[in-house]
């Protein structure tokens, strides 16, 4: 089953939810690059 488009509205503020998955032990992004993401 396909996914659904994504509404998108002009003139609108949009939110993104990042998730960092992984099979391995630990967290993939650092300290910086959390930083990095949240100031975007």
């Amino acid at each position: 089953m396909a996914r659904i488009p994504r509404l998108l509205v002009k003139g609108e503020d949009t939110v993104y939810h990042i998730i960092s998955r992984t099979a391995l032990p630990g967290y993939v992004l650092g300290d910086v690059e959390k930083d990095y993401l949240l100031s975007l």
